[in-house]
């Protein structure tokens, strides 16, 4: 769901301006990488404690049937382009 397409509405005083999710990402790690208050850096913990940890195993059979709408009944068949590497 997090590609690189997708974008995020920034309101920066007073522009209005859109950016790469992971534009956006990389200024905030920058941002981190500076904080010195130690309260802020705690906010950040106890956001991160808060937020649910992704799992990459949230697949579900079937969900992508709707993504092919047509195969040629030659779909298997050998290329023509291909056929002086064939054996």
């Amino acid at each position: 769901m997090n590609t690189i397409s997708q974008k995020m509405i920034i309101f920066d005083s007073i522009k209005l301006k859109v950016m790469n999710v992971d534009t956006v990402k990389i200024e905030l790690i920058d941002w981190i990488t500076r904080l010195k208050d130690p309260k802020l850096i705690n906010k950040l913990l106890e956001i991160k404690k808060s937020v649910p940890k992704h799992t990459s195993n949230n697949k579900v059979f079937g969900s992508g049937k709707q993504l092919i709408g047509y195969i040629a009944d030659d779909f298997n068949e050998p290329l023509d382009e291909f056929k002086q590497y064939q054996p």
